[in-house]
């Protein structure tokens, strides 16, 4: 029996299901995830929050654990696929430890993005991007993190999907339908924005190579 695994790694929770080849789930298993929110320093109904990347990894690995056990004895895996919550992010340095790490409901860039949206304007950003306002964007994410004392330490910016096949395969890649969710895109040209890029001071170089949805890593 084959069989795919896909990790989810949700807004609340992370999932992991095992699916055969006619899709039928065949064992399935979630935990919740906690964050730690903080009030925005400067405005104060915004929020600000922190993902715990072992804790965050930690319970993507108990639900495989849960999910392997329950598996049929003639299951095999071909496949694991990952899939994630749209804007959330991680930046790495060159060893790939992570510098931060931000679900899609962190909000602490706010004015970050307000700077982005100033300089570029809103109807050429959504022209770039597909999206509007760059609030909680990895590209607004960036803009704050430059702030940081750790800044010069930052090799690369996954999304959260992509930094899970990166703990998975050692591969750093980027898939375009979530490369689309962080502001850092095209969606005409299909290639990372060198309008962007040039705008907020990012080095393409911290960005991945960008794969089709399927390809192997």
């Amino acid at each position: 029996m084959e069989c795919i695994v896909t990790l989810d790694a949700g807004t609340g929770s992370g999932r992991c299901v095992a699916f055969d080849a006619t899709g039928r789930v065949l064992a399935a298993a979630q935990e919740p995830f906690v964050y730690r929110l903080f009030e925005h320093p400067s405005l104060p109904m915004v929020r600000g929050c922190d993902l715990d990347a072992d804790a965050f990894w930690g319970a993507l690995a108990g639900c495989v654990r849960r999910v392997v056990q329950a598996l049929p004895s003639a299951a095999r895996v071909r496949g694991v696929l990952a899939t994630s919550q749209r804007e959330g992010c991680v930046f790495l340095d060159g060893d790939g430890r992570v510098l931060y790490a931000g679900p899609n409901v962190d909000g602490r860039a706010v004015l970050e993005g307000l700077d982005l949206e100033s300089r570029l304007g809103a109807q050429r950003l959504h022209a770039i991007t597909g999206h509007a306002p760059p609030y909680i964007f990895a590209a607004a994410r960036y803009l704050w993190f430059r702030q940081q004392p750790e800044a010069a330490r930052l090799a690369m910016i996954l999304m959260l999907n992509d930094w899970i096949t990166y703990r998975l395969s050692g591969e750093r890649t980027a898939e375009h339908s979530s490369a689309c969710e962080s502001f850092l895109y095209d969606v005409s040209t299909r290639r990372w924005s060198d309008v962007i890029l040039d705008a907020i001071g990012l080095p393409p170089a911290a960005l991945p190579p960008l794969e089709s949805a399927g390809a192997p890593a």
